[in-house]
């Protein structure tokens, strides 16, 4: 569904008519809704699932409604929300992601620092958070440490889009 969200809203509204319970198939429709920019259907969506009250991943739908308020800028009202993914469970890697993210949006390096790094500590795999650590580092002035997490994140042989965005950063950080 990633290369082609319509195919799979399609995919998980089909889902839904066959069988309506299916908080699964309406949470990756919730999801498939913010990639294609339907916020608001996505949280009529997600909030389907909470009206429920017994969805076992409840920490997913409230990722993905933080997620929804992050891709509108709105960070005020995407935090509560990544709060309560983390108040159900506090090792959820995700929501401290983008915490980080919107912290940096409004110029908290510092906060946004600790951020990326607890988002790094419970998923030390994730080259996303460990990207976005390294460009704080930079922006920090700590860039000793910010090149070894580059030349970390380049030997993990990432994805093209965030190679280049490494490459990117070790050259900013070469000059």
């Amino acid at each position: 569904g990633i290369n082609n969200p319509q195919a799979a809203a399609r995919s998980f509204s089909s889902a839904l008519q066959v069988d309506d319970s299916d908080d699964d198939a309406r949470l990756n429709l919730g999801y498939t809704q913010i990639v294609m920019g339907e916020y608001e259907e996505s949280r009529s969506t997600l909030n389907k699932i909470i009206s429920r009250k017994r969805y076992p991943l409840m920490e997913k739908v409230y990722l993905n409604l933080g997620l929804s308020f992050l891709q509108e800028k709105n960070c005020k009202k995407a935090l509560p929300y990544f709060q309560s993914a983390l108040d159900i469970d506090p090792t959820y890697a995700a929501p401290y992601y983008n915490i980080g993210k919107c912290q940096v949006s409004v110029g908290h390096l510092t906060e946004a620092k600790t951020s990326f790094r607890r988002a790094v500590d419970f998923c030390p795999n994730c080259l996303d958070p460990q990207l976005e650590l390294a460009s704080v580092l930079a922006r920090l002035g700590e860039k000793r440490n910010a090149k070894v997490a580059v030349e970390s994140i380049l030997k993990a042989e990432p994805n093209k889009l965030l190679k280049r965005r490494a490459l990117a950063l070790q050259r900013q950080l070469s000059n």
